[in-house]
């Protein structure tokens, strides 16, 4: 069985029922200690000293997904929580930096100083009267067994070229010189400068978070570069050998225990091995849609101040016209809910879908905003019915309760700078309905 690992936080403790889906704690005293299970260990040390156990990783972030994967955050406890962070202390990742780069990549330090397994946590403790359709809210699905000491470094790297035509050679360099042989010279001091002349260039974004380690990653004036980062990187082991803190929750599943098993307890646990790729689905269009709202409302602001005007997308009038030519698609055609301008679906249980481009108009881009809620409330009900039964994430057959933003995007007005006094005369001579080569903030920056 492999080893399940849950990010730490401070109210854990041994024995404790989880969610390893969720991660979300359950009820305390789960499982306790049995006495001749403790009397039968009685000459092993619960924590178990290790050597040092050093992963330098780096890697190209293709997803931001890809991030909370390394740090064991779940994608359902990254939506229900809106955070990337377990223990508490919000997120550290710029999402729309990442999603709005030409290439992000990560570079981690784990180290595993110690080990801490309560062997003797065979007991299971049931609750007399409990339904069993109810077992998983109560008890999860696992419960906490051990812990992992040590330290771990997360660093996030995102470049974005000035020079838009640029932006293709910037993104293979990238890819070359962070390839696994290069990280391996990088971490023994052998970057050299050219390598990383091309992060001095163009704009340049460094999310770092770590736990473990101490207070002296780095000088409390410098800023957070890649030279410092590679230097706390290079460090951080030696750091964590003298200030180890606990980073990640081992987890036993119940029906591992002897005890559990001779219960007979007729409870539906519920398995969601299956769940996961659909709900790092889910948490990359949550984040895609939480991006759209943002730059809705940056691109309001602009039209309210006059730094911008607003078209209607020529995406979506394209697609309004071949629409038009045939009839709809039988798939859709049963259980699609048009959602024209200014029209909202209070109750609907059917896929929410957007069927008209929104006027290029400040109602336009709030009516916009509201859909945007719902369609983030709908992912996370989602979550919410996956986690109550797992087998809904490979049903062939269930169709997503919200629009895919990629889609979402193309019936959304574009931004347009306001003209300056010198550029208006240039303007004023193109064709009026001519906006093929216009873009905004909406069309330019929205990157997924």
């Amino acid at each position: 069985m492999a080893t399940l690992l849950a990010p730490y936080n401070t109210a854990m403790q041994l024995g404790s029922g989880f969610n390893s889906f969720t991660q979300q704690m359950c009820i305390d005293h789960a499982v306790t200690r049995d006495p001749d299970a403790i009397q039968q260990h009685a000459e092993t040390a619960i924590e178990k000293q290790v050597a040092q156990e050093v992963i330098y990783k780096t890697s190209i972030v293709d997803k931001v997904t890809d991030v909370t994967s390394a740090m064991n955050i779940n994608a359902a406890f990254s939506i229900k929580y809106d955070t990337f962070n377990a223990t508490g202390k919000g997120d550290f990742i710029n999402t729309s930096k990442v999603k709005e780069s030409d290439i992000s990549f990560m570079i981690t330090v784990k180290v595993v100083n110690q080990v801490i397994y309560d062997y003797s946590l065979t007991k299971f403790q049931p609750i007399s009267g409990l339904k069993t359709n109810n077992f998983a809210d109560v008890y999860g699905d696992c419960f906490i067994s051990g812990f992992q000491e040590g330290g771990e470094f997360t660093a996030v790297i995102s470049v974005k070229a000035k020079d838009r035509q640029a932006a293709d050679t910037i993104k293979a360099q990238a890819a070359i010189e962070f390839t696994k042989d290069k990280l391996e010279v990088g971490v023994n001091g052998q970057f050299n400068r050219d390598t990383t002349e091309f992060l001095k260039e163009n704009e340049t974004t460094v999310s770092v978070t770590w736990t473990g380690g101490g207070q002296n990653i780095k000088g409390p004036a410098e800023d957070w570069t890649f030279e410092t980062m590679k230097a706390a990187a290079l460090k951080f082991p030696q750091l964590v050998s003298q200030t180890p803190m606990r980073t990640h929750a081992i987890l036993t599943k119940y029906t591992a225990l002897r005890s559990f098993q001779a219960t007979n307890l007729q409870a539906s646990i519920p398995y969601f091995e299956k769940a996961g790729v659909y709900t790092n689905i889910l948490q990359e269009a949550y984040l895609d849609y939480k991006t759209i709202a943002k730059n809705l409302q940056i691109l309001a602001y602009d039209f309210s101040a006059g730094a911008q005007t607003l078209v209607e997308a020529p995406a979506a009038k394209k697609a309004i016209e071949e629409k038009q030519s045939k009839e709809t698609d039988s798939i859709n055609s049963d259980d699609m809910v048009p959602v024209s301008r200014q029209d909202t679906v209070q109750g609907a249980t059917a896929p929410l879908r957007i069927t008209e481009p929104y006027p290029a108009t400040l109602q336009g881009l709030e009516s916009a905003r509201q859909v945007v809620r719902f369609m983030l409330n709908r992912i996370v009900g989602e979550v919410d019915a996956v986690t109550r039964n797992p087998d809904l994430a490979t049903d062939e057959k269930r169709r997503l309760p919200y629009m895919s933003p990629f889609l979402f995007k193309e019936y959304l007005p574009v931004g347009v700078p306001v003209p300056s006094a010198e550029s208006a005369p240039a303007i004023a001579a193109a064709p009026a309905n001519d906006v093929s080569g216009l873009t905004g903030r909406m069309g330019s920056t929205m990157r997924f």
